[in-house]
């Protein structure tokens, strides 16, 4: 045999007073040492290098032909049968070293009577003497490598642990560093959704007034041009009548004298003037053409201010006279409240501000048709809806209050949500008050606010800055506007 067996787990010197039949092989199967009396029976030399499995089967029933295989008869029971002798059949079993670099195999003949051993070659004196004290060594060598083995056990089991936390750890941090992003991606997503659902509200709506701005921009063209033909007309006949009662007064004053009282021609011409009754004419005539014309005035009124109501706007801000644009809002909305309320206006002397007038309008347009159906509900006799303007520091403000239900305080807070409506289906599209906010607090920099009492009225009040440049000195509330109060 090439090599001599060295172990920190059992010395050689004790493992052959235990077991002279051992056999110790390395990782490669090549025999390192061998019980005397085996190799003996074997006629091992000290120089030769010798295979486990040239000598040697592996009976069990997990089948082993390969050095790699060992293990799995570790500490099971085998039998390692001679290939040169077939009588010779070696049962035990097998320990593996602590750092896997060899095999141990402690065996011993199996014989089933004592007077086969002469066959075999081998004499009682080829058996372990067992004493008490080297029973007691084996016992103690035996415990020490099964407390180092515990020991062993103990520190890996304890690093495995330790491991095991950590990546607990470290896998407890990823998942909530996941979830935490996905909870932000969540709130971004909720955040992208609502914003993109009030656009697309916006969008319809937009087209939707942009659609009915250019019809209604159309017909205002369309009435415009014939009544400016009806007005002149008007104006032609209204001239005309004062002449026709300067001619009427010069023929009575003609017809009277005595010299044609018994004229035939002139009697047939005073009758037919009393018959035509040219002094009634000439006294009504002027004024149905006044009242006419001023009908006519009302008329190019309305549509004047529609056309300026529709009128698009354009990107950019522009500066505009809010005083002015209240009053062409009361002409295009006064069909909404002149049969149930009266109209108070209390306007003060207002600078030009920058804002997108067309989106203004919209937002008068709503808070005052809101104001005429709140009046409706109440079934108000005396409707009122009251509009003033005034400068509060860099800012213009428009107050619109009504007489009317309010606005029940189980709900104020929820008037400014998209599609949240008290009217009933096919009044109203439920985006008044949302876009109005939308227009006043994000497109201007504004305030919409209101303050409203149960079934005494409602005030809204629209703060606007006077130039875009000190909008950021306008005190916005954290609800982006929102400014409720019962």
């Amino acid at each position: 045999m090439s090599a001599n067996f060295h172990s920190n787990e059992l010395s050689e010197k004790i493992l052959s007073q235990a077991f002279p039949f051992h056999l110790v092989i390395d990782q490669s199967g090549e025999i390192l040492s061998c019980g005397q009396s085996l190799a003996r029976k074997l006629k091992f030399g000290e120089a030769d290098a010798i295979h486990i499995f040239d000598h040697f089967t592996v009976q069990h029933p997990s089948g082993i032909h390969e050095v790699s295989q060992l293990v799995k008869v570790k500490n099971k029971l085998f039998l390692l049968s001679s290939k040169f002798h077939d009588d010779l059949v070696l049962r035990g079993q097998l320990v593996v070293s602590e750092n896997d670099t060899h095999f141990v195999f402690l065996v011993s003949p199996w014989i089933t009577n004592v007077h086969l051993l002469d066959k075999l070659g081998f004499t009682l004196n080829d058996f372990p003497v067992h004493s008490p004290m080297s029973d007691f060594l084996i016992l103690v060598q035996a415990q020490r490598v099964s407390l180092n083995d515990s020991m062993r056990l103990s520190d890996e089991l304890t690093i495995l642990n330790k491991e095991s936390e950590d990546r607990v750890v470290r896998r407890t941090q990823a998942l909530e560093q996941k979830a935490q992003e996905l909870q932000e991606s969540k709130t971004v997503l909720e955040r992208e959704m609502k914003e993109r659902e009030r656009v697309e509200v916006e969008l319809r709506h937009a087209q939707k007034l942009e659609s009915v701005g250019q019809l209604a921009a159309g017909i205002a063209h369309e009435i415009n041009t014939p009544m400016q033909y009806i007005g002149s007309s008007l104006e032609f006949l209204k001239e005309s009548f004062i002449d026709l009662k300067e001619l009427n007064v010069m023929i009575t004053s003609y017809l009277s004298q005595d010299s044609l009282k018994q004229d035939y021609k002139s009697i047939k011409l005073l009758n037919l003037v009393n018959e035509v009754d040219l002094d009634y004419l000439c006294a009504r005539g002027p004024k149905a053409l006044t009242r006419s014309l001023d009908g006519i005035a009302r008329v190019t009124e309305i549509v004047g201010a529609m056309n300026e109501f529709t009128h698009p706007d354009k990107k950019e801000m522009k500066q505009a006279d809010i005083n002015r644009a209240l009053g062409t809002v009361l002409t295009v909305a006064s069909n909404e409240y002149k049969y149930v309320a009266t109209i108070e206006t209390d306007f003060h002397e207002l600078p030009l501000i920058e804002c997108h007038l067309g989106d203004l309008n919209q937002v008068f347009l709503n808070l005052i048709v809101n104001a005429a159906h709140a009046i409706s509900e109440n079934n108000v006799e005396n409707g009122v809806i009251k509009i003033s303007t005034h400068i509060c520091e860099d800012r213009v403000v428009v107050s619109i209050a009504d007489n009317g239900t309010g606005i029940p305080k189980h709900i104020q807070h929820r008037i400014f949500d998209p599609f949240f409506t008290t009217k009933e289906v096919g009044r109203g599209t439920g985006q008044g008050l949302s876009i109005s906010h939308h227009i006043i607090a994000e497109k201007h920099s504004g305030r919409l606010s209101f303050e409203s009492v149960t079934g005494e009225g409602t005030t809204f009040s629209v703060a606007l800055p006077i130039t875009q440049i000190s909008k950021q000195d306008i005190l916005i509330k954290p609800d982006d506007g929102r400014d409720i109060a019962a």
